[in-house]
């Protein structure tokens, strides 16, 4: 067991080893979805979207009946779309939701018997419990460890991504 700031960590290399995958596999599901979706393509359906729903409604509170039926029409372009814009946002999902549940898998298997992986000093919500039979208040077995590194990482490398994306401008 090591302790780090209050945090046990009880099996150090299964600790590393959830939180190295975690790590990969949401680097990989980034670069997969930046690879498949055509950004430009899903901004400029979203903005069109928008604005034919701005003008609907202008058009709804001036009660122009003639533009109304109009929009009506561009309606079923917009549909389409938006039904393009959809396909584009799950397009990654066909490659990574196997290997993701290949890896959860593996990792279950392999560190499923273990119990709590750490113990934090605080509690958090449907996260951590207590493994009475270790005498552990707020463990993290290594499912909640995974879903914590995996949103971790998730969220730096959105950032990351932004601050690249603003920079090439």
């Amino acid at each position: 067991m090591i302790e780090i700031l209050g945090i046990k960590i009880f099996y150090p290399l299964a600790f590393g080893i959830i939180t190295l995958l975690a790590t990969l596999l949401t680097i990989f599901s980034l670069f997969i979805h930046r690879k498949m979706v055509d950004q430009k393509r899903m901004e400029e359906i979203r903005k069109k979207m928008e604005e034919h729903q701005k003008r609907y409604m202008e058009a709804k509170k001036s009660g122009d009946k003639k533009l109304l039926a109009k929009l009506e029409i561009e309606q079923e372009e917009i549909m389409k779309q938006f039904k393009e814009n959809m396909y584009q946002s799950f397009k990654p999902l066909f490659i990574t939701t196997p290997v993701v549940l290949l890896l959860l898998w593996s990792m279950g298997s392999a560190f499923g018997s273990l119990g709590p992986i750490l113990e934090l000093p605080f509690g958090l919500p449907v996260l951590t419990r207590p493994f009475y039979d270790m005498g552990v208040v707020n463990g993290i077995d290594w499912l909640g460890w995974y879903i914590v590194v995996g949103l971790g990482s998730s969220l730096i490398g959105q950032l990351i991504l932004k601050k690249l994306k603003g920079e090439k401008k």
